[in-house]
């Protein structure tokens, strides 16, 4: 079974920040009345892909995915901090910028959006109203890191071999074929490719795996403020995912105080890019209370 191919119904804004320029998606710019889900994309993703899952929502909730920094079609300068505590403060003053200061939102993340998102929410718990925990991790001991995560811990050498493995389409395309539980088409893997045939997105990419030592200090705090993270909350897992194991789905929803546990059973790694309707089916759930 094929994931249906991402919608193009809804087009790129742009807007400054920190004298950079990020790319958002927005599902309703001028329904003020609805209620924001923010989402936070993984690696190698970008907010395009998440446009089923916006499609799914459209009407009940504004849906907002920003491209980080150095994804998608947001900016990639060489000298930016790729470290996933630096990406969680780009997260929050986008958000500023593009909701304002005291918006809430029903928060949804996945893969390295999950700490992002978590560490960004944790320091701004009184705009949290509702967590979606898709397949990410904190627990390093339920974790099985992906090729490209691991070579790029190699010293000078690391992250250019990474950059060079993202720039081959046979070898990019294999490697989130094989991380799927439902095996994604062809214009689904167009568009997670699409950045990466620029040298700067390859770069970047392999920066934030490159990065991830310089992360630790910023994963232990995040887990441990989970229990402190007293919102309804769901933890949705695809169980097929060769990375994030469903162990640290368990671990989640064992330390958020108000959690609830959905395995999904034939998905894999790219929950809502595989699962689009069953991820909206939890959010809606969340967010009409």
């Amino acid at each position: 079974m094929a994931t249906s191919s991402p919608s193009d119904r809804f087009p790129l804004q742009r807007i400054r920040v920190r004298e950079r320029t990020l790319a958002v998606r927005d599902s309703a710019p001028e329904r003020t009345d609805l209620p924001i889900v923010l989402g936070v994309h993984g690696i190698p993703e970008s907010s395009a892909v998440w446009q089923d899952l916006m499609a799914e929502l459209e009407g009940e909730a504004r849906v907002v995915v920003l491209d980080l920094p150095g994804f998608g079609a947001s900016d990639k300068p060489r000298d930016l901090d790729l470290s996933l505590p630096s990406l969680a403060g780009w997260l929050g003053d986008a958000v500023d910028v593009h909701l304002g200061v005291e918006a809430q939102v029903h928060l949804v993340v996945h893969d390295i959006g999950g700490p992002i998102g978590l560490i960004w929410a944790q320091a701004h718990a009184e705009r949290l109203a509702s967590l979606t925990v898709l397949n990410t991790t904190l627990f390093v001991e339920h974790f099985k890191p992906p090729l490209p995560a691991v070579l790029a811990a190699i010293p000078v050498v690391g992250r250019r071999t990474v950059a060079t493995i993202l720039g081959s389409a046979s070898r990019f395309e294999s490697t989130v074929q094989r991380a799927a539980g439902r095996p994604l088409d062809a214009a689904t893997l167009a568009a997670l490719r699409a950045p990466y045939e620029r040298a700067d997105a390859r770069w970047a990419a392999a920066g934030v795996w490159a990065a991830y030592p310089r992360s630790t200090g910023g994963l232990r705090a995040a887990r441990r403020g989970l229990r402190a993270m007293d919102v309804p909350a769901r933890v949705v897992f695809g169980a097929r995912d060769p990375y994030c194991l469903p162990a640290s789905a368990r671990a989640f929803a064992e330390r958020l105080p108000q959690a609830t546990l959905h395995l999904l059973d034939d998905v894999g790694h790219w929950t809502a890019t595989e699962a689009p309707v069953e991820v909206a089916g939890h959010v809606r759930a969340l967010v009409r209370g």
